[in-house]
């Protein structure tokens, strides 16, 4: 990218001055992406950049220091920008000057004598003076990972004595959230998963939305109001596109399967519910068998088994529900972090007047799922469990465990349990009026 390019949108220098929140003694700091020349992924990378940037605010002066959020960054560079294609020094300032930093920093993972290199260096962008370069190597992303943080403190020490400032504290992101853990700055895929084949109707009525394959981050990150403990951000990957009921499975489709009546809040559309996991197990299995598809689970040694090839009905995971819910989101609900945001998606403790509603009552997410968020608990496929650090693809949780993921709130619960990240379970013998399910099948390629 010429440096001439990014001088002519100098005018977004004026936008980061005025900016609530940040006092005008503040340095800001821009990390940029790292160039990648060693062969990682793009996620690798990045999470490396979010690395050194968590460890520049927690070496930088709250007093002194103001670092810009990776979105902050993508969000005023000007359409088009590819910060892979700056290759000097002149242009990495240039670009500190359009973002209105301070301070740019900057760097490189490559390849070099059997291992993977990572070069960081920091520029004044007023004066363009080069503040100094650190360098740290390791042979696997887990020992590069593990040096970033020393590595990039040096180089914070080196812009403390450039600005006169002291080490005193932790610096805070652009936006003014304190900087808590590395979750404030994971990697945001850019691309999320949509219905794109629209909706087909199964013989007892469900519509079935089409979710595609994609990338999104799954829990909260640590500033999210009412957060738990056990919703650590991480990114996960699903391979397969997958279909979804657009709603909890009804009272009448349940009947018309299982010809039962088991829920305390009777109603032909309301949800089905007062049911344990083995009966969510019992109901896909007789419903791939009526619409002539293989079933999906089996029993071993009194321990039930998913045939992950098979066309036929099932639970969603939790990834594959969590994907569906947010629908592209990354705020408390699906449209946005409010309760009163809540009240338009979903029955919960402030409307619901204590019982559960119709299904598809409530307005859709943004991919046409009613009920992702309150009127009963649904259960999921996997074993509760804490999650994997940094990376998923496809998880599916332990083979065992005590307790069975449930998801999205209930009639009964109040807004902050009905968090797209609100990570939950009950024993697989529990049942009540506030827990029924949806289903879900693999699209077989």
């Amino acid at each position: 990218m010429a440096v001439m390019a990014v001088m002519a949108v100098m005018t977004v220098m004026t936008v980061m001055v005025v900016m609530p929140g940040m006092a005008s003694a503040n340095r800001i700091v821009s990390v940029l992406d790292l160039r990648n020349s060693a062969g990682m992924t793009d996620a690798e990378s990045a999470y490396l950049t979010d690395l050194a940037r968590d460890a520049l605010a927690r070496n930088l002066s709250l007093d002194h220091f103001t670092i810009m959020t990776r979105e902050s960054i993508l969000e005023l560079l000007p359409e088009g920008t590819r910060l892979s294609d700056c290759l000097d020094a002149s242009c990495e300032v240039e670009i500190g000057r359009t973002l209105g930093a301070d301070y740019v920093v900057s760097g490189e993972v490559l390849l070099f004598a059997g291992e993977q290199r990572l070069i960081l260096k920091a520029h004044h962008c007023l004066s363009a003076a080069f503040i100094g370069s650190e360098t740290t190597a390791g042979i696997t992303l887990k020992e590069l990972e593990g040096s970033v943080a020393g590595t990039t403190s040096l180089l914070a020490e080196r812009i403390n004595k450039h600005s006169g400032a002291d080490l005193m504290g932790v610096a805070t992101p652009q936006e003014g959230t304190p900087v808590i853990d590395l979750d404030d700055w994971l990697i945001k895929p850019e691309i999320f998963g949509s219905p794109v084949r629209g909706n087909r109707t199964n013989d007892v009525g469900q519509a079935m939305v089409h979710i595609e394959a994609g990338e999104f981050l799954m829990g909260s990150p640590r500033y999210e109001t009412a957060r738990e403990q056990n919703e650590d951000r991480h990114q996960v990957t699903l391979t397969r596109s997958f279909l979804i009921s657009a709603t909890e499975v009804n009272q009448e489709q349940w009947y018309s399967v299982m010809a039962t009546r088991p829920s305390r809040f009777e109603g032909s559309r309301r949800p089905v519910e007062n049911i344990t996991f083995d009966d969510c197990i019992e109901f896909c299995n007789q419903l791939s068998i009526m619409e002539g598809l293989a079933p999906v689970y089996g029993r071993r040694d009194g321990n039930i088994y998913w045939n992950r090839e098979s066309d036929g009905y099932r639970l969603p995971t939790e990834a594959e529900w969590e994907y569906a819910c947010r629908a592209g989101s990354q705020k408390r609900f699906a449209n946005g972090d409010l309760a009163s945001d809540l009240q338009k998606l979903s029955w919960y403790r402030n409307n619901s007047t204590g019982r559960s509603h119709d299904v598809a009552s409530r307005v859709p997410n943004n991919w046409g799922l009613h009920d992702m968020h309150g009127n009963v608990w649904e259960w999921c496929w996997n074993w509760s469990a804490e999650y994997p650090t940094r990376f998923a693809v496809d998880p599916e949780g332990p083979h065992q465990g005590y307790s069975r993921v449930i998801r999205g709130g209930s009639w009964d619960n109040p807004a902050e349990a009905c968090r797209s990240a609100n990570h939950n379970g009950a024993k697989p013998g529990f049942h009540g009026p506030i827990l029924g399910f949806r289903v879900a099948r693999t699209v077989i390629q």
